[in-house]
């Protein structure tokens, strides 16, 4: 890892890419940054999944960033935030670049994390594991990552004036905590639907919350995702529901852009949900410009 990871530094500031506007602009994107202290005082850093594009931003353009933002730090323990809600494949990293991650970084820089906390894991990340886990393989079990699959779990570890995740995904969880309609600025109620059915190759308990921007599946079982048991938890904003389709009165169909197959549900008031679903979607359409 040494080698390889200052020939890497040398090569990007040799070639004077911190003052390249590319650069420049990743850095406004806010997909890595550091904020606040955790309990055991050690500084904290955020990575926020969704703002990566695969294809749209270099890679090594990210890694130098993130090289730089953690150089004044990481000779000491430090703790990341991964903050995975709503990440898919648009947010991926390819097999090759997932790679570099582990030898650019020099040795101590990897010993000094003392946590890493993962934040609203989903279906999709738990396939991605699964597919890169021989790359991942270090990982797997680790005591050093946490997972976070409620949002008041993070206040664990992080108090809560320290926590700097981004505002939309804040808002997700103040839907998933049920917080008093005036603290959410009269957003009318989440409606909550439990003990439904998600059915695939392997049908899944779930619970279905409606909440004014988005659709959030939550499994009711731990499944294991890095070795270690994970509630996952899929979010399905307003603007990506393409069809709802109310099967019979057990069963529904949602439709959402850039996925391949209509995800099937089954639940005693499909009705219900179908309507709210509906009723989130429409007002997402009258809230759009012309």
């Amino acid at each position: 890892g040494a080698m390889g990871s200052s020939k890497f530094e040398e090569f990007m500031t040799r070639h004077q890419v911190h003052e390249k506007e590319e650069f420049k602009a990743l850095k406004t994107l806010s997909i890595f940054y550091q904020a606040g202290t955790s309990k055991a005082g050690n500084p904290i850093f955020y990575y926020v999944a969704r703002r990566f594009k695969t294809g749209q931003i270099n890679g090594d353009l990210l890694i130098y960033h993130v090289l730089l933002t953690l150089k004044p730090y990481y000779a000491k323990p430090y703790e990341i935030v991964v903050d995975l809600t709503h990440t898919g494949p648009s947010n991926r990293f390819k097999t090759d670049f997932l790679s570099k991650w582990f030898v650019v970084f020099p040795g101590f820089a990897y010993d000094n994390v003392s946590a890493v906390y993962i934040y609203n894991c989903n279906s999709w990340v738990r396939e991605y594991t699964k597919y890169h886990e021989r790359l991942l393989t270090g990982l797997k079990g680790s005591k050093r990552l946490v997972f976070i699959d409620c949002p008041g779990k993070l206040a664990e570890h992080i108090e809560h004036e320290q926590q700097k995740l981004p505002a939309a995904t804040l808002a997700l969880g103040h839907e998933q905590q049920k917080l008093p309609a005036a603290t959410l600025a009269l957003e009318e109620d989440l409606k909550v639907f439990h003990n439904a059915l998600k059915l695939a190759h392997k049908d899944t308990k779930v619970s279905i919350k409606v909440g004014s921007t988005a659709v959030q599946v939550t499994s009711a079982e731990r499944t294991k995702v890095l070795g270690q048991s994970v509630f996952l938890n899929d979010i399905y904003y307003a603007s990506e529901i393409e069809e709802i389709c109310l099967v019979d009165e057990n069963q529904f169909t949602l439709t959402i852009a850039n996925q391949g197959t209509p995800l099937t549900f089954m639940h005693q008031e499909c009705e219900a949900i179908v309507q709210s679903i509906i009723h989130i979607r429409t007002r997402w359409e009258l809230s759009q410009p012309d």
